[in-house]
């Protein structure tokens, strides 16, 4: 059986691969097929890594015995206060969302590799995560302040991203060449991450929003999550366990996805753009996904 740090590596460079396939990609695609295509991966496979989070959370809270319903009834209650806070301040709740978000993305990427669970890792992980976002933003900043502005009527100055971006940065590469000097992760580890961020600029700069983000979400979040999850289900990862982790999450990702059809016809067309309607449902199921998987990641061993 191949060790933890063999299959981080195999994972990585499948992850590379992907990559640079989606980028070739967007040489022949419009930007019309590349938004149906981001969505379309977002939809599927982006909800999916999020629709066993009921099942997940039984196994980290050791309650298996207790029936699904009720932590289903919980679950939905906390997406339901998610989307009262949207309507009553948004400003805060996109704050919220995004910091919640940005702890999420670091933790699902260096969790494993750090496995360590003190404050100033949970720190570098949301920093790292602030880093991804601010990268994202900064290569579409007037798009991005489109959404913000619909969500919350407020524009974000231009300058701001690139002062976040420069200052995140600062911390990351400190924090990365810090670990590296203490023996935390391995030299070649540091060198590794710093291809990487090399690489998610690269993305981000040559792609468009939603390309960008479905690159990142699905390829280096929402993948290496549904594999994480299968082998802590079903003891392993096998295509016999990912079949029985899709059934399982099947009925949970069809409400979802449901809900979110809903959610758009529901609200007015012409006071929002479909883009910030996505993202503002997207905000609301992402809280008690990160939750949960916190839990887990303090809980067990993956």
């Amino acid at each position: 059986m191949q060790n933890k740090a063999a299959v981080i590596d195999n994972m990585d460079g499948f992850k590379v691969v992907a990559t640079f396939f989606a980028l070739w990609l967007t040489v022949y695609f419009d930007s019309t097929t590349e938004t149906w295509l981001a969505y379309t991966l977002i939809f599927s496979i982006g909800i999916l890594h999020g629709s066993n989070d009921i099942q997940l959370l039984q196994l980290a809270q050791g309650k298996g015995n207790i029936k699904s319903s009720r932590w289903l009834m919980i679950y939905v209650a906390v997406i339901l206060l998610c989307i009262v806070f949207f309507l009553i301040d948004a400003r805060v709740a996109l704050l919220v969302f995004i910091v919640f978000s940005a702890y999420h993305f670091g933790e699902q990427h260096w969790h494993e590799i750090l496995q360590n669970s003190i404050w100033p890792i949970r720190v570098f992980y949301s920093i790292y995560g602030l880093l991804i976002l601010n990268l994202l933003f900064y290569n579409h900043s007037e798009e991005v302040n489109q959404i913000i502005f619909e969500m919350t009527g407020y524009e974000i100055p231009g300058m701001l991203y690139t002062y976040l971006v420069l200052g995140t940065l600062a911390i990351v590469i400190l924090g990365i060449v810090f670990l590296g000097y203490r023996n935390e992760i391995k030299h070649t580890r540091v060198l590794k991450e710093l291809f990487l961020l090399g690489l998610f600029y690269l993305i981000f700069f040559n792609a468009s929003l939603i390309w960008a983000f479905s690159i990142y979400f699905i390829v280096w979040h929402s993948i290496p999550s549904i594999q994480e999850q299968t082998g802590l289900m079903y003891s392993g990862f096998s295509k016999e366990n990912l079949i029985k982790y899709m059934k399982s999450a099947g009925l949970y990702w069809f409400l979802s996805v449901t809900a979110l059809v809903l959610f758009i016809l529901i609200v007015d067309n012409q006071l929002f753009s479909y883009m910030t309607l996505f993202f503002a449902f997207l905000a609301a199921i992402t809280l008690p996904h990160v939750l949960v998987m916190s839990k887990l990641y303090k809980e067990t061993d993956i």
